[in-house]
């Protein structure tokens, strides 16, 4: 597989290629990074005018994932060796095991989740039920406004 992208994309496409590499197994990685020069021609509308040309250069990033690359994609200086780290890569097992969890979630055939308050404990009809403090929040504004009286 191979990603192309350039200027304001090309970490974008470091990204992808990252997250691809973290999910399948054994990927190699070689990143190939190019100039491409682009020659902007504008005519003149008018007789009598001069031709502009303009020159820029296009920075082109190539990102390609293998599962067996040649001897001269390793030799390559933005070879990169597959991950050896212990994680959950993408296997046939995993991809069907989610693809029965989604299907359970559409169907509402899954557990309940509970919300915020729910989880500490707390349920949304306790909290509706509580005693409602506004003699407490006007105390503290008076404080507050003592205070600055003081300084002042």
């Amino acid at each position: 597989m191979t990603i192309k992208a350039a200027e304001r994309l090309m970490d974008r496409a470091l990204w992808v290629a990252e997250v691809v590499r973290r999910k399948v197994e054994g990927l190699h990685q070689i990143v190939h990074v190019t100039e491409k020069k682009i020659v902007d021609v504008y005519e003149p509308k008018e007789e009598g005018l001069v031709r502009v040309e303009e020159e820029r250069y296009l920075t082109i990033i190539e990102v390609t994932l293998t599962k067996e690359p040649t001897a001269e994609q390793k030799k390559h200086p933005g070879y990169h060796a597959p991950l050896n780290i212990k994680s959950d890569f993408l296997t046939k097992e995993s991809w069907e095991r989610g693809e029965k969890e989604r299907a359970e979630h559409r169907t509402g055939d899954h557990e309940e989740r509970k919300g915020g308050d729910q989880r500490r404990g707390e349920h949304r009809e306790d909290r509706d039920n509580r005693p409602y403090r506004r003699e407490n929040r006007d105390d503290r504004g008076e404080e507050r406004r003592r205070g600055r009286d003081r300084r002042e």
